[in-house]
């Protein structure tokens, strides 16, 4: 049996991913949509638009995550990242299809002291706008549909879009140092690692939310200077705190996500190197 999979935001980073891998995949029939073919805060349209096409399931790649500008224009995250992705849990729930939708470490945070990485039980406590938002959506989901794979994951990173990789790769050609934050704990995350996962679990019933990150965890400082040291080795990589660069909206001093459901298959270090190797 084929399986139609409707992929809402497929030009974005994770969405064009994903939809690059699965329109290679012989049971699968990836349809591609962008914000100019549906726009989720329409949620009439979305919804006539989607029940025309008919697709098996869901994948919900779109999302505001302007972190700091979420503080200041809330109103818009929580129309993207929340209400919406209520309205495509409704309309899953009317299909009786599985949505799948991503979310995110940041509606983790609240407890400083943290070092011990976050599982798919573990309360959720935001500390910025973004999170809220985040958990909002993925709270509207639980309460109005059944079918449905809610995936966390972390420091996002793939072949388009712009990314923390992108920046440092762009920095190092025009400056020889750069200052990054040391205080700040979590585990980046290739979007092949997310795509590897949704392989596994798609044609499953295996329902509910997942903690999808590569093993192990690092500072973005500790990031960065991987980066450097495969790239652009001459690069001077300075740690930071926090508080020498600060920004609108407070980020978790500790985010690592582990999941007591799946065994990542690489780590960190091992996800970057081959990512940089593809590019």
């Amino acid at each position: 049996m084929i399986m139609k999979i409707a992929i809402l935001g497929s030009a974005g980073q994770l969405g064009s991913d994903i939809f690059k891998t699965f329109h290679d995949t012989n049971n699968i029939t990836a349809v591609p949509y962008a914000r100019t073919d549906i726009d989720i805060t329409h949620f009439q349209k979305t919804r006539e638009r989607l029940k025309n096409d008919t697709p098996d399931m869901i994948i919900n790649c779109v999302a505001y995550n302007r972190v700091d500008s979420a503080e200041t224009e809330a109103k818009q995250a929580f129309l993207v990242n929340a209400f919406a992705v209520g309205e495509l849990a409704k309309l899953c729930k009317d299909m009786d299809i599985p949505l799948v939708h991503f979310s995110t470490d940041y509606i983790f945070g609240q407890n400083k002291n943290r070092a011990k990485p976050y599982v798919e039980t573990d309360t959720p406590a935001p500390i910025n706008r973004y999170g809220e938002s985040k958990l909002k959506g993925e709270r509207l989901i639980a309460e109005n549909c059944a079918k449905y794979f809610i995936i966390r994951t972390s420091g996002l990173y793939g072949q388009s879009g712009r990314n923390f990789v992108h920046t440092m790769l762009s920095r190092a050609k025009t400056h020889s140092e750069t200052k990054v934050v040391n205080d700040q704990i979590v585990t980046p995350t290739w979007t092949q690692d997310i795509i590897d996962v949704l392989n596994d679990i798609i044609f499953s019933n295996m329902y509910g939310i997942y903690h999808v990150t590569p093993r192990g965890e690092t500072s973005w400082h500790g990031f960065a200077k991987r980066i450097f040291e495969k790239a652009h080795p001459a690069h001077a990589c300075v740690p930071c705190t926090s508080a020498e660069y600060p920004l609108p909206a407070r980020r978790p001093s500790y985010s690592v996500l582990e999941s007591v459901k799946i065994v990542p298959k690489r780590r960190w270090e091992e996800s970057l190197d081959a990512y940089l190797a593809s590019l």
